[in-house]
């Protein structure tokens, strides 16, 4: 079969990746999370920290933690909040 010269050639790789992108940015799912960080990024990363607590710990456990972090300053909050993200991004990039 001839190949048409004036058609320049895409590298499936390219094509993979705008694919990819298109079907992440259209998803509900991930919409809803832009959306929600762009309203409040703090709460969304204290939802998304507790989530992968809450993986990890016992009810009891869990509900210790939250009561401290509730209870505690908003500096401190945000001292925690933060180590923790570092830690589990930390626990990430080893996995």
């Amino acid at each position: 079969m001839l190949e048409n010269p004036s058609t320049p050639k895409i590298d499936p790789s390219v094509i993979r990746s705008v694919v990819e992108r298109t079907a992440k940015r259209t998803n509900p799912r991930y919409k809803q999370a832009v959306e929600r960080r762009k309203v409040n990024s703090w709460a969304d990363r204290q939802a998304k920290v507790f989530r992968q607590m809450r993986k990890q710990m016992s009810v009891e456990r869990y509900k210790e933690v939250q009561q401290a972090y509730f209870e505690s300053h908003l500096f401190q909050q945000r001292k925690f909040i933060e180590a923790m993200e570092k830690a589990y991004n930390e626990r990430e990039r080893t996995a």
